[in-house]
């Protein structure tokens, strides 16, 4: 479990993974070297997985989003496994889920335009491995994204 330290450092973390040591000490009350050995330990319990930067897709020209859903011809292991290990060819496929009810997957996929992805759907989605059918949505705007977790609604509105 994560101390209130530990705790505290992750927010910060997640709102600004560039700042300093030092900055970062000052705010959870420890020392930059304190602080370094903190956010080392909590790299090396795998707390923290990697760090990124979040890009504007829009503004690199990639405006079509989409959300697939895959239905599967059968569910094994083999077949769930064939299609897990192709996703990964394609970096337009941005995220994958295996869902529970009407259909096995989702995907996220972002491409350049409309006929892109129209393209990308016929000639790489379709031909997955496993594939029987496929539906998409084209969001028309995106409301709200987050990419951090929800920390402060686990430990309280004291923080």
């Amino acid at each position: 479990m994560l101390n209130p330290i530990e705790e505290r450092i992750l927010i910060e973390l997640q709102e600004n993974c560039r700042i300093s040591f030092q900055d970062l000490g000052n705010v959870v009350g420890l020392s930059s070297s304190s602080c370094h050995k903190r956010v080392k330990s909590l790299e090396t319990s795998g707390i923290i997985e990697s760090y990124s930067a979040n890009l504007d897709a829009g503004k690199l020209g990639l405006n079509t989003s989409a959300y697939v859903r895959i239905f599967l011809r059968d569910q094994t292991q083999e077949t769930m496994r064939a299609f897990e290990a192709a996703l990964w060819e394609h970096d337009q496929i941005m995220e994958c889920a295996l869902m529970t009810g009407e259909y096995d997957y989702l995907l996220r996929v972002l491409c350049v335009d409309l006929p892109a992805f129209e393209r990308f759907q016929s000639e790489v989605i379709s031909n997955l491995p496993g594939v029987a059918r496929v539906q998409s949505n084209i969001p028309l705007r995106m409301v709200m994204r987050r990419s951090s977790a929800p920390l402060k609604s686990l430990i309280g509105p004291d923080y």
